[in-house]
């Protein structure tokens, strides 16, 4: 009885071995897959070569790759290594790879050097899904041909209502890569907290981004980035083929902005006491020509740390009922434009906001709003301009 059990236990064991074959981790899932015969065995003498320096990374890469999953610590040469990474203008696509692993090598091709970097992901994950082979330092041979179906593949972080330390953005940008994503959303303000250093306003962050009067109290109610943090994030992602996109959320989600400047606010708000921990529902006045001199001001810095030159604005959520409608210059603004319904202003807000947006050389995201909240909902909330791009 022993023995049977020994061997069914065995035959199990071989059974889940074989389903742990080199594809079973991909993720997503190539476009070609092609199997072939054979394995690449590395050993102490297998070498990394490139042939641009704009691919050292991805060689760094995927020599940490096989450290961690074979513990051989590969070398880089300037000839022709036995694992090779290229740049290659022929192939269309600049997120288009193609890895091909033989027994005499490997070689990952690519027009960009993101391209090939994912070409190292893939490679990676052919190593930790292959149960039966890395144990034993072999690469079983196969060629993947590899484009990504969508050229937009973003996240969204989330450090404008609980700050995130920027140890920890780069955390999030690595498991990014690990799945290839290209865009970090990064919302950076919102009732909550004003996370983003804007040098001509500095009450912004001074009084914005302390939700815990307690200073020294620190995420997640406390903090913000300054203008080299977030230089250093959107290298640390553009190293990893990834762009970072800024949120400034407005004209509502804008307390933390209320808090630091008073005079922005609707006039019916001016004396309120506004508590960046409680007080929600607020907005910048669509009236006063400070608040677009100040926006002005936030997107030409905001402009200056994301080579991205895209910039979301949020436009949803805002509680336009209990503000714009109640308030005296901004029924008046109503009038001047023949308006009938508050929420019209939007157009009038959002033509200065994006008058900026261009002069600063930027384009612009918005969420896309409704007449309702809920079903049923007839029409936009405000006539969105051509050049907006609207998301869901």
């Amino acid at each position: 009885m022993r023995k049977a059990t020994i061997l069914f236990l065995s035959y199990i064991f071989a059974l889940v071995i074989n389903a742990q074959d080199n594809l079973s981790a991909l993720m997503p899932y190539p476009n070609s897959v092609v199997q072939g015969n054979g394995f690449f065995a590395v050993s102490k003498q297998t070498s990394v070569s490139v042939n641009s320096p704009g691919l050292d990374f991805a060689a760094s890469m995927l020599k940490d790759a096989v450290k961690n999953q074979m513990r051989i610590t590969l070398g880089q040469t300037s000839d022709k290594g036995t694992i090779q990474l290229l740049i290659d203008n022929n192939i269309q696509g600049d997120e288009h790879y193609i890895l091909n692993i033989s027994s005499k090598g490997i070689s990952i091709k690519g027009k960009t050097a993101g391209a090939v970097l994912y070409g190292v992901i893939t490679l990676n994950q052919l190593m930790l899904g292959d149960a039966a082979n890395t144990p034993y330092k072999r690469i079983r041979s196969v060629t993947i041909d590899d484009e990504p179906a969508m050229s937009f593949r973003a996240l969204m972080l989330e450090p404008a209502r609980n700050f995130i330390p920027v140890k920890d953005v780069k955390s999030y940008i690595d498991q990014m890569l690990k799945f290839k994503y290209n865009t970090l959303q990064i919302h950076l303000t919102d009732d909550q907290g004003w996370r983003v250093e804007i040098k001509s306003h500095p009450k912004l962050t001074e009084i914005g981004a302390f939700r815990n009067p307690k200073k020294d109290a620190g995420a997640p109610h406390n903090g913000f980035y300054t203008q080299e943090d977030l230089r250093e994030i959107v290298r640390y992602a553009a190293q990893r083929n990834i762009q970072v996109i800024p949120e400034i959320d407005i004209p509502g989600h804008t307390v933390a902005m209320l808090a630091a400047y008073p005079d922005l606010r609707c006039d019916i708000m001016k004396d309120s006491i506004f508590d960046i921990n409680k007080t929600t529902n607020m907005m910048l006045s669509a009236a006063n020509p400070k608040v677009y001199k100040v926006l002005d001001d936030v997107i030409r810095e905001v402009s200056s740390i994301f080579p991205s030159k895209t910039i979301h604005l949020g436009g949803d959520e805002s509680a336009i009922e209990s503000n714009w409608a109640k308030s005296p210059e901004n029924l008046e603004l109503m009038r001047k434009h023949n308006y009938t319904k508050p929420e019209q202003l939007m157009n009038v807000f959002f033509g200065n906001v994006l008058t900026s947006v261009r002069k600063h050389g930027m384009k612009a995201i918005l969420w896309c709003e409704l007449d309702n909240i809920r079903m049923p909902a007839n029409e936009y909330l405000f006539d969105y301009q051509a050049d907006v791009t609207l998301v869901t």
